[in-house]
């Protein structure tokens, strides 16, 4: 439909970039329309027939489309959060940490590598309980089984503590939902 007027002789020439097959059966390509106002992307599969290949493409431009704007979204929340003095942590639905923001990492001391780490949402806790970064509690087990009620507090957006720690610091500590 975008060109309509292009010779085609093989599914190689509609697509704007050489389809690359090497190591897969689907690849992503675009299409861009005549006058380059439009670009389309399709997941283009090749399958053995016996006369040779069969070429299947679904469009995925939505795809493509919402990925880009959730990247888009995601380095302007994340130059927002690093202008904040307020320590932020986000984990994500799976209990993933998803951003933490420069305040906090300077409020607890934290060196870059932290971030090379995966943490889930108790691995984030039992390394900074690790550190001293968190107030230590008489029942360790049943504080860490209340930080597993955090996420479920926090998305009825109902946590809120103060946390004593051993270097005599204090910090509020609040846990809110986000729609995502």
């Amino acid at each position: 439909q975008m060109h309509q007027t292009k010779k085609v002789q093989g599914i190689e020439t509609l697509f704007d970039t050489p389809l690359n097959f090497d190591n897969t059966n689907t690849v992503r390509a675009s299409l861009t329309s005549m006058n380059a106002t439009a670009t389309q992307y399709f997941d283009v599969t090749r399958t053995q027939s016996h006369d040779g290949f069969l070429f299947f493409a679904q469009d995925v431009t939505a795809i493509v489309t919402a990925d880009k704007a959730r990247a888009t979204f995601v380095q302007t929340l994340g130059n927002t959060f690093a202008q904040i003095s307020t320590g932020l942590v986000i984990f994500d639905e799976n209990r993933n940490l998803a951003q933490i923001n420069p305040a906090l990492m300077d409020m607890l001391g934290l060196a870059p590598d932290f971030l090379g780490r995966a943490h889930t949402l108790q691995s984030f806790f039992d390394d900074l309980r690790e550190k001293r970064m968190i107030p230590e509690p008489r029942n360790y087990a049943v504080w860490r089984k209340k930080l597993t009620n955090l996420f479920l507090d926090a998305s009825q957006g109902k946590f809120s503590e103060h946390w004593q720690l051993p270097s005599g610091a204090t910090y509020q500590v609040t846990g809110r939902p986000h729609p995502e």
